[in-house]
């Protein structure tokens, strides 16, 4: 009865891990950094982590003290880039399954390198200020939104050889996560 299908469940969560855990060989792991097209790729992401974490990290004290936005106004910001991502989300996703990976990371990547340059062209304490810092906040949500489809799906498609999944996976995110650290490490540190 309900006691044996207890039993079953307890008996199945025990083993899964060991056996998840039993296979996952350190060897076949570090062997995954010889593969040249894993290493472009993380190189590629770890530029785009480096590159863009430190200028997201100060638009907000931009978009305050240059632009001269209100708090409230500079949260909006965030409302906006939301919903552009929303809104795009399923375009890429239909792109990426209609064009494949590349196009739909690249057209979101080309969408990242213009912020910058409409940051610094927008108008500063204008009446303008606010409503083009939403259009331009809107386009970072969608860029950004393109880039994170477009190179997941290069990831899990081109990247990550089929069976080897786990292998990758874990290099992947012990990778990502040294990279995300480190580089809010520098991003944040003291100027010498």
């Amino acid at each position: 009865g309900i006691a044996g299908i207890k039993q079953l469940v307890d008996d199945e969560s025990e083993t899964v891990p060991r056996a998840a855990a039993a296979g996952v060989d350190l060897r076949r792991v570090l062997a995954v950094g010889r593969d040249a097209n894993f290493r472009r790729y993380m190189l590629g992401v770890g530029l785009i982590i480096v590159g863009f974490t430190p200028l997201l990290s100060f638009l907000p004290l931009f978009m305050r003290q240059t632009v001269g936005l209100s708090e409230s106004n500079v949260v909006r910001l965030t409302i906006g880039a939301l919903a552009g991502g929303l809104v795009a989300g399923y375009l890429w996703g239909w792109a990426s399954d209609r064009y494949g990976s590349k196009p739909v990371m690249m057209s979101g990547l080309i969408i990242r390198l213009l912020l910058p340059i409409l940051w610094f062209v927008m108008p500063h304490h204008s009446e303008w200020s606010l409503p083009i810092a939403l259009g331009i906040a809107v386009l970072q949500g969608i860029g950004d939104v393109g880039w994170a489809i477009g190179s997941a799906r290069l990831l899990f498609v081109r990247v990550v050889p089929t069976g080897q999944g786990t292998e990758y996976m874990a290099l992947y995110y012990a990778l990502a996560g040294l990279i995300t650290s480190t580089d809010q490490e520098l991003g944040g540190g003291p100027m010498a």
